[in-house]
């Protein structure tokens, strides 16, 4: 089975363009069971605040998501 990882983010959107047209990012989106599983995708997402790469938006909309769970159970 393939692990899908954070380092594995090669989204043209996200590395060539200087403005997406995605809000979100879709490749984020599609892989998100395999990221998961990923620590490093973890970090990223905790420290989404100080995010430098074009993935910053996606990750402080999973970070809101994610401790939105946590709260709920």
């Amino acid at each position: 089975m393939y692990k899908y990882k954070y380092v594995d983010m090669d989204c043209d959107y996200c590395l060539y363009c200087k403005k997406c047209k995605f809000g979100i990012c879709p490749y984020i989106l599609e892989f998100l069971d395999d990221l998961k599983k990923d620590k490093a995708f973890h970090a990223a997402v905790e420290n989404a605040e100080t995010c430098d790469n074009a993935h910053k938006q996606t990750l402080l909309m999973l970070k809101e998501k994610f401790a939105k769970e946590v709260n709920n159970g």
